[in-house]
């Protein structure tokens, strides 16, 4: 069941990599306290890196009762690194809601940015300086992109996307509408 509100329910927010960046907020701990870490998909095959990615998602959803998954919005260069981000990103999406969580949702990559250091293109060494100076300790920018996705959605629920549910395309020139 889908929460009422956007922050009612536990929240995980990913960054998703070989080595994964990951923020949980359960609101029945304290309303600004979360935990944050990262996770290593280390394989040498995409399919076993996906495999430890559903296992690790399903595990913290199920462990945790997470309502609400926010993954960063994959954006690669180069054909192997997109491939592994929509990957990581669409089996994320799936161990979610077999685990049980009501949504997943995308956020893209220059909105913590944007929200924390008022700049959509800040560097990695300004966002890691930005979430160390809110009082967290990011081991990796993975980990400091998971908290500042977190915490933007804390911010504003609605900067987030649905990643699921009915897709609208524009009809092609020439197509009827059916």
């Amino acid at each position: 069941m889908i929460p009422a509100s956007p922050l009612d329910g536990a929240i995980l927010a990913l960054d998703l990599a070989e080595n994964a960046g990951w923020a949980l907020w359960v609101p029945a701990d304290h309303p600004m306290i979360f935990a944050h870490g990262t996770e290593h998909f280390a394989g040498h095959s995409f399919a076993r890196r996906f495999s430890k990615c559903h296992s690790f998602v399903s595990g913290m959803v199920a462990r945790h009762k997470i309502c609400t998954v926010l993954i960063e919005k994959p954006f690669h260069r180069g054909e192997a690194a997109t491939r592994a981000g929509w990957g990581f990103a669409g089996v994320a999406e799936a161990a979610a809601s077999a685990a049980g969580a009501a949504r997943s949702l995308l956020i893209n990559v220059q909105t913590p940015k944007r929200v924390l250091t008022g700049r959509g293109h800040a560097s990695k060494e300004e966002m890691i300086a930005t979430i160390t100076a809110l009082g967290f300790t990011p081991g990796t920018d993975h980990e400091a992109d998971a908290i500042g996705l977190l915490l933007a959605y804390m911010e504003d629920p609605t900067c987030a996307k649905a990643t699921s549910g009915a897709i609208k395309r524009s009809p092609r020139k020439g197509r009827a509408k059916k």
